[in-house]
């Protein structure tokens, strides 16, 4: 058996109806140098396929292998699950569609070495109709050393989730768990998460394979369900910037909750492609409004306009860009 006090890492990977890419996904675990000094968590998020059938002759004799089986509860609950059972110190989330390359444990080991409290990722998104991988959001070697701060200040692409291998006592003693029941949670999460991080140091090879799926992933149709938790995301990010990050930080936080605004704005116009449909804008208008003049005054004035005028005439302001897109 593994003794638990030379576990380096814990890869948490959730299970849902995910039975067309689950074996691949494992696979690219199991088959690692330095597995044997990870863990891996498998949590069955009450799966309704074959997922957990498929992948149980290649975990069955692994000591290193925890599967949990809970019924059906969210992305969320599940890495939640995972966190609270997870022994290594660094944690790292692995979607159940992805798949990590050959020698990524290998050379986070390397880099484990510098003891840093974090380690960002580049990734390669794979196209699964044409297989293609091209790489996205690539963060440069100089951001190395940044503060989680910083690194929301001055770097894009700050999600997925996946892109960070942190500490477990810092997600622990900081309670950063994922909200449940709504959808893109790393876009609240992951801002949680940096303001804890000291340093982080960025690893420039691509260790990570996302996955961009034709069908059946969260974001390939905009619904309702998107556009609410997108301003759950807005609110979560605004009140936790209220409640815990220091007043000299709060401009850069502010900056980060007006940006999670402008992607709702975004994804609703999309969604008024379809149908004009305003009760989603309506049920959230009270509280966007709300956290809209609070963090006014500390926008550029370009910014402050866009605000004034959704504050005005919030329908109209979305139509507005509606026809930016079209």
């Amino acid at each position: 058996m593994m003794i638990m006090d030379t576990v380096l890492m814990s890869i948490i990977v959730p299970v849902y109806n995910v039975e067309k890419y689950i074996v691949d996904c494992i696979s690219s675990i199991i088959k690692q140098n330095g597995f044997d000094k990870i863990e891996l968590i498998i949590v069955n998020d009450g799966t309704r396929d074959r997922s957990v059938e498929l992948i149980q002759p290649i975990i069955a004799d692994l000591p290193n292998v925890t599967l949990i089986n809970q019924e059906n509860a969210g992305l969320s609950v599940a890495r939640n699950v995972g966190l609270k059972n997870a022994k290594g110190k660094y944690v790292w989330f692995v979607d159940s569609d992805d798949t990590i390359v050959p020698n990524a444990i290998s050379l986070l080991f390397e880099n484990f070495e510098s003891d840093s409290d974090c380690y960002g990722l580049n990734l390669l998104w794979v196209s699964e109709s044409d297989g293609e991988k091209k790489r996205v959001g690539i963060w440069p070697d100089s951001a190395t050393g940044l503060t989680g701060i910083d690194f929301v200040q001055r770097m894009a692409h700050l999600t997925p989730v996946q892109r960070y291998v942190v500490k477990r006592d810092i997600l622990i003693s900081n309670n950063l768990y994922f909200p449940p029941g709504i959808l893109h949670e790393d876009l609240e999460y992951v801002p949680r998460l940096l303001y804890y991080v000291k340093g982080i140091r960025v690893i420039s090879e691509p260790l990570y394979y996302y996955l961009r799926r034709v069908n059946g992933s969260i974001t390939a149709k905009i619904s309702e369900r998107n556009l609410s938790g997108l301003c759950q995301g807005v609110y979560s990010v605004f009140h936790f910037t209220e409640e815990h990050v220091d007043k000299a930080n709060r401009i850069i936080y502010y900056e980060k909750v007006y940006e999670m605004f402008q992607h709702f704005i975004h994804k609703y116009s999309e969604y008024l492609k379809g149908e004009e449909d305003w009760s989603i804008l309506g049920q959230n208008l009270a509280e966007l409004k709300s956290v809209l003049k609070v963090i006014k005054g500390s926008l550029s004035f370009k910014e402050q306009i866009h605000v004034n005028c959704f504050l005005m005439f919030p329908s109209l302001y979305v139509k507005y860009r509606k026809s930016r897109i079209s």
